[in-house]
This record gives structure tokens, sequence and C-alpha cells, in this order.
């Protein structure tokens, strides 16, 4: 996420906008671990933390956007997303 507003920061002022902050400290929230499987398999690569509230909406986008990515095959691949509460951690 943070990244992602760096990326954006710097393509619209085309590399010349900065900016400056300070650590203030630590927030704690309600995140969990959203862990991508495809045929069963956990993906690494794939698995993120995400807020609680917005785990479900990010879960779909990822599961159709590699249903669209990954080619038909003549048997099913299942593709899911597991959720990970910091209690189960």
């Amino acid at each position: 996420m943070v990244g992602d507003f760096f990326d954006q920061l710097k393509s619209r002022s085309k590399g010349y906008a900065s900016m400056e902050y300070s650590f203030i400290g630590y927030k704690e929230s309600d995140l969990i671990k959203l862990d991508v499987l495809i045929n069963g398999d956990g993906v690494e690569p794939l698995s993120t933390i995400v807020h609680k509230d917005k785990a479900y909406s990010v879960g779909r986008a990822l599961t159709q956007k590699l249903k669209e990515l990954i080619p038909r095959q003549m048997f099913k691949v299942p593709i899911q997303v597991s959720l990970f509460f910091a209690a189960d951690m």
C-alpha cells in the first residue's frame, strides 16, 4: 500500500515530487494473512496481509484475476483463498 502510494506520487509528478515524513509509532490493527491456494497447494508469493474489513473484497478480486490468467485445462483447477487470523498464526 505504501509502495503503491509512492509509485503513484512519482508517476503523477513525472518523478519530481518527494515527500518527507517522520515516524510517530506503531498502531494496533485487525490484520489477517490471506493465502492463495491453487489446486489445493498454497502459493506463498501470492500471500498478502490485509485488513480484516477488506479481506473478502481483496480475496475475491485476486481469485477473479487468477481465473482470467490461468489457462483453461481439460480438468478443473480450483482457485481458493484462505484467511488466517492473528490468533491462528
